[in-house]
C-alpha cells in the first residue's frame, strides 16, 4: 500500500512525499505556476502544436524521453518549458535522460537556463531513493553551454564536481574538450593539470589531444615544452595532422624560429599532410617577421646590416614570399583575404613592384567569384535570410522563456525589423548568442582586419589601404583615389589609419578639396576626428599655400570648429610651415614669439626650432640662426642632430667657415660644456656640398673615402651625387665610372638627378656605359623626365641612344605595372 502526505509551503511549491511498502520516500515537487502572457510570435501556431504535442504525451518517463528524441527541433525553448511544466504538474519524474534531452536544446541559450538545469538536477540526485544522476553525456552537454557562453572557467569547476562522481568516467573527448578551453584562455596549469587526470584516469590521448595541449602551451610556456610534447606525441605513434603541424608552426612564429617552421613546413609535406591556407599564412607570417632580421630592427636592432645586406635579403624575402604564394596554387589552397594582404605587405616593405601583380591577382579572382556568386545570388540571398531567421528564432525562443514561465520578449517580427541582412547579419547572432552569419559561412567582416582562417577571398579596407600605400610608395600618388574611390563604392568607409594615409597622399598631390573629402568621409564612418587627423589636413593646406589654414586656426583657438577643438603644438608648427612657404618670415617670427605668451595653452617644441632655423636659412641670417641653438640650450629643450643639419645647411648657403666648427664638435660628441649628437651620413654630405661651393676638391674626395672607410656609417644617394657633380664639372668620367659602379655593387639606389648627370657625363665623353644607366633605370624602375631627354640631346652620341631606346623599348614605362587596374 502506498500512502502520501502533502507538504504545504504557502511560499514555495507544493512538495508530495510518497511512501512505499519497502519503507523507503519518494518527494515529488509540484512547482508554482507563474502568470502567462499571451503570445504574439509569428510562430505561434507551431509553439501551440508543440504544446498540444506535449500534453497529448502520455503520462509516463518512457514516453517523454521517446518524445524528445523523435522531436529533431534544437534550440527550442518553447518545448523545454512545455514539458517541465506538465512533467512538474503531473509529477511525472524525470531521470537523467529526460534531463539530457532537455539540456541539449539549451546550451546554446544566452542566459543561464542549462545551468538552472543542472541544479535541478543535482537538488533532485540528492533526494532519497533517486534514481537521478548526472551521467558523461550531461557534463558534456553542460561543457557545451560554457563553450557558447565562453565561461572556460567555470566548465572547469563544473570538471571538478564530475569528478566527485564515481560512476562517470571522462572519455578522451571531454578532456580534448577542456583542454581546448585551456588554449582559449591559455592557462597552462591547467592543462597540464588536465594531462595528469589521463594519466590517472588511464584515458589514451588522442591526436587532438596533444593539439589542444600545444595550443594552450604554445604562448605561456616555454617554446621548448610545445616542441616536447611535439617530439612526444610522434615517438608514442600518433600520427600528426596539419592541426598539429599549424600549430606548432605558430608557436615557432611567437618565438620567431624561422629555421624550425619552415623544417616543420617540410615534414609535413612528406608525412602526405596536405598543407592548408593557414600553414601557408603563418609562414608568410614568419617571413613578414623575418624582415626585422634583414633591415636590423626591433628586436634585432644591435644588428648591425649593410645596404648591400638589406638589399639582398629584401630580395630574398620577396623571392621566397611570391614562391609561397605561388606554391598554394599548385597545392589546390585556395589563398584568402589575409593571404593577399600579408603578401602585398611583405612586397610594398621589400620595394618589389610585384605587389600590382598581388593586387591584380585578387581582383581577378574576386570578380570571377562575382561573377558564379550572380549566377545564384537569389539562393545565396534566401540563405542568408533563412539563417538570420534562423538566428533570430533561436534567440527568441532561447531567451523568451525561463523555467518559470515570465513575460515574453518582444515579437520575431520586432527583431528581424532592426536587422538588416543585407549589410550585416551580425547583429542577429549577437541577440542570439550565436557567432556571426559571416564566421558561420567563414567570412570575414570587411571593415575589420582579415582573419587567418577565413574561407572567402574579397578586398576589404586593409587591401585599399595596401594599394593606396603602394601608390604612394613607388611614386604613382595621383592614382591613389581611384582605388580610394573603389572602395567607397564598395560600401566601405576609410577608417583613422586610411584617412591618415589619404591625407598624406592629398599633401603629396598638393589637392585640398579632396582633403577635406576624405575627412568628411571619415567622420561619416564614424572616426573620431582627432586633433592629429585635423593636422593632416591642415598641412595639405600649408602645402598649398590656402589662407583657409588661419581662420580655421582662429576656429579652434575660439573652440567652435566643426571638426576639431583645440589646436596644439604641432598645429602651430604647421602654420609657421605655411608662412615660410609664402616667405611671410616677419609672421612667421611674430608666431614663434607669440607661443612664449602667457596666454598660450602650448610651447614650442623641437619641431618648432627645426621650422625657426628653416626660416633664418631662407632669411639668409646666420647669427639669428646661431643665437636660436644657442638659446634652446639654455631653455633645456632637446636639440638633436636634425638641428645641426639646418644650422650646417645655414652655414653652407652662407659660406661660413663655422660649419667646420660645428661638424668637428658632433664628431667629438663631448666638449665638457655640452654633449653633442653623434654625427651621421648627412653631416658629411653638407660639408662635402661646402667644398663643392669653394671648389675645393681634394679636401672633398678626401672627406668621401674618410666617409666610406667608417664601419658604422655608409655613403647614401646624395653623397654620391656630389662626387658626380664634381666629376662632371672636372670632367672626370673615368672617375665617374669607378663610382657608378661602386655605388651598383653596394646597392645604393640612384634618384633621377644623380641619373641625369651620369647621362651628362658619358654622353659628354661619347662613353657606352650610358646603355648601362638606362639599364640601371629601367631595372629601379625609373621613368626618364623631360630633363634626361634635354640633357642627352645635346650631344650626338645621346640623340643615337635615344632613338635606340625608343626602338629597343630600353626606357621603363611606368604604365606597364598599373596595366590592368585603373
Amino acid at each position: 500500500m502506498v500512502s502520501a502526505k502533502l507538504g504545504i509551503n504557502l511560499k514555495g511549491p507544493a512538495e508530495v512525499f510518497i511512501k512505499h511498502p519497502d519503507g523507503s520516500e519518494t518527494r515529488v515537487i509540484r512547482r508554482k505556476k507563474g502568470v502567462v502572457q499571451q503570445r504574439n510570435d509569428v510562430d505561434l501556431l507551431n509553439r501551440d502544436e508543440e504544446r498540444e504535442m506535449v500534453y497529448a504525451c502520455p503520462p509516463y518517463t518512457a514516453s517523454f524521453n521517446a518524445m524528445l528524441k523523435e522531436r529533431k527541433e534544437k534550440n527550442s525553448r518553447a518545448l523545454v518549458n512545455a514539458v517541465l511544466e506538465r512533467m512538474h504538474a503531473e509529477s511525472i519524474p524525470l531521470n537523467v535522460i529526460t534531463y539530457n534531452s532537455l539540456l541539449e536544446r539549451v546550451v546554446g541559450a544566452s542566459d543561464d537556463i542549462a545551468f538552472e538545469l543542472y541544479d535541478e538536477i543535482r537538488e533532485d540526485s540528492m533526494c532519497v531513493n533517486s534514481n537521478v544522476q548526472p551521467d558523461l553525456t550531461t557534463y558534456q552537454l553542460l561543457f557545451r553551454a560554457c563553450e557558447r557562453k565562453s565561461q572556460y572557467h567555470r566548465a572547469f569547476h563544473l570538471y571538478m564536481q564530475m569528478r566527485e562522481m564515481p560512476h562517470i568516467v571522462p572519455d578522451t573527448t571531454t578532456y580534448d574538450t577542456l583542454l581546448g578551453f585551456c588554449a582559449a584562455v591559455k592557462d597552462v596549469p591547467q592543462a597540464l593539470f588536465f594531462m595528469e587526470e589521463m594519466k590517472k584516469n588511464c584515458v589514451a590521448p588522442s591526436v587532438n589531444t596533444y593539439n589542444c595541449l600545444m595550443g594552450a602551451l604554445r604562448e605561456k610556456a616555454p617554446y621548448e615544452e610545445t616542441l616536447r610534447v611535439y617530439n612526444g606525441m610522434t615517438e608514442w605513434g600518433v600520427k600528426p595532422t596539419v592541426r598539429t603541424f599549424n600549430t606548432v608552426t605558430g608557436a615557432a612564429l611567437i618565438h620567431d624560429d624561422y629555421e624550425m617552421a619552415f623544417q616543420l613546413f617540410e615534414e609535413m609535406k612528406k608525412q602526405g599532410v596536405l598543407p592548408n591556407v593557414v600553414s601557408y599564412n603563418t609562414l608568410l607570417c614568419l617571413v613578414r617577421q623575418r624582415l626585422d632580421y634583414v633591415m636590423g630592427r626591433n628586436a634585432y636592432a644591435s644588428v648591425k646590416r649593410t645596404r648591400e645586406q638589406q638589399a639582398h635579403g629584401m630580395k630574398a624575402i620577396s623571392e621566397l614570399t611570391t614562391t609561397l604564394f605561388h606554391e598554394m596554387g599548385s597545392m589546390v589552397v585556395e589563398p584568402n583575404t589575409f593571404t593577399f594582404n600579408l603578401v602585398m605587405e611583405i612586397l610594398i616593405e621589400c620595394d618589389d613592384f610585384g605587389v600590382f601583380d598581388i593586387y591584380r591577382m585578387m581582383q581577378e579572382h574576386y570578380n570571377k567569384n562575382n561573377n558564379k556568386t550572380s549566377i545564384i545570388e537569389e539562393k545565396i540571398e534566401a540563405t542568408r535570410m533563412g539563417v538570420s531567421i534562423m538566428m533570430a528564432e533561436a534567440s527568441l525562443s532561447l531567451d523568451s522563456n525561463k523555467i518559470q514561465p515570465r513575460e515574453r520578449n518582444p515579437s520575431i517580427d520586432s527583431i528581424l525589423c532592426s536587422i538588416d541582412v543585407n549589410k550585416d547579419t551580425s547583429n542577429a547572432a549577437n541577440l542570439a548568442g550565436l557567432p556571426s552569419l559571416d564566421v558561420i559561412m567563414g567570412m570575414d567582416n570587411r571593415k575589420r582586419s582579415a582573419r587567418i582562417t577565413a574561407n572567402e577571398m574579397q578586398p576589404n579596407v586593409d587591401t585599399y589601404r595596401l594599394i593606396v600605400r603602394a601608390c604612394l610608395h613607388f611614386g604613382f600618388a595621383k592614382h591613389c583615389h581611384y582605388f580610394y574611390n573603389a572602395m567607397l563604392n564598395e560600401g566601405l568607409g576609410p577608417d583613422y589609419n586610411f584617412a591618415l594615409l589619404m591625407e598624406t597622399v592629398c599633401e603629396e598631390i598638393r589637392d585640398v578639396e579632396k582633403a577635406f573629402a576624405v575627412l568628411s568621409h571619415a567622420k561619416m564612418a564614424g572616426v573620431y576626428i582627432d586633433v592629429s587627423l585635423f593636422n593632416a589636413y591642415l598641412r595639405v593646406l600649408a602645402a598649398v599655400g590656402d589662407d583657409k589654414l588661419l581662420s580655421i586656426l582662429g576656429e579652434m583657438e575660439l573652440g567652435i570648429n566643426s571638426f576639431c577643438s583645440q589646436p596644439d603644438v604641432e598645429t602651430y608648427n604647421i602654420v609657421l610651415r605655411y608662412h615660410l612657404g609664402l616667405k611671410h618670415y616677419d609672421a612667421v617670427v611674430e608666431l614663434f614669439d607669440s607661443m612664449y605668451d602667457s596666454y598660450r595653452q602650448v610651447r614650442p617644441n623641437a619641431d618648432t626650432y627645426l621650422w625657426m632655423l628653416q626660416t633664418h636659412r631662407a632669411m639668409n641670417d646666420v647669427e639669428a640662426a646661431t643665437q636660436l641653438l644657442e638659446s634652446m640650450h639654455k631653455r633645456q629643450i632637446p636639440v638633436d642632430i636634425q638641428h645641426y643639419h639646418e644650422l650646417m645647411r645655414v652655414y653652407v648657403q652662407a659660406g661660413d667657415e663655422r660649419l667646420l666648427q660645428v661638424f668637428q664638435q658632433l664628431q667629438n660628441g663631448d666638449d665638457g660644456e655640452y654633449q653633442y649628437p653623434k654625427v651621421d651620413v648627412i653631416c658629411f654630405s653638407l660639408v662635402m656640398e661646402y667644398y663643392v661651393r669653394l671648389k675645393e676638391w681634394d679636401k672633398l674626395d678626401a672627406l668621401f673615402h674618410k666617409l666610406l672607410g667608417y664601419p658604422d656609417m655608409e655613403a647614401d644617394v646624395n653623397c654620391y651625387n656630389i662626387m658626380f657633380d664634381m666629376c662632371l664639372l672636372c670632367g672626370k668620367y673615368v672617375e665617374a665610372k669607378s663610382l657608378f659602379n661602386e655605388l651598383r655593387m653596394k646597392c645604393v639606389k640612384p634618384d633621377l638627378r644623380m641619373y641625369n648627370t651620369l647621362l651628362h657625363i658619358f654622353a659628354a665623353a661619347a662613353d657606352s656605359a650610358m646603355y648601362e644607366v638606362l639599364e640601371t633605370m629601367r631595372m629601379n624602375h625609373v621613368a626618364p623626365e623631360a630633363s634626361t631627354l634635354s640633357i642627352l640631346l645635346q650631344y650626338a652620341e645621346g640623340r643615337h641612344l635615344v632613338s635606340d631606346a625608343v626602338a629597343r623599348n630600353l626606357f621603363w614605362d611606368p604604365t606597364t605595372d598599373l596595366k590592368g587596374l585603373l
